[in-house]
């Protein structure tokens, strides 16, 4: 909040890469956008391995037709 005016913070889409912007210029930004990706990318990973086995747990139990 110190870094952006609080105008630009209500109607920003990109409110991380505008703060990184304002404090480390477009280097900041790139960062922030490389950052975000990865976060993206992890979250992604996560749920392909998770989901697959909590329906093979659901299946397993009874909950769900065995395939």
């Amino acid at each position: 909040l110190r870094l952006l005016p609080f105008e630009q913070v209500t109607t920003t889409e990109a409110l991380y890469a505008d703060a990184l912007r304002q404090a480390w210029g477009e280097t900041g930004a790139k960062i922030a956008a490389l950052a975000i990706a990865c976060s993206a990318f992890g979250i992604l990973c996560g749920l392909m391995l998770s989901t697959p086995r909590i329906y093979y747990a659901m299946a397993k139990d009874g909950l769900l037709p065995a395939q």
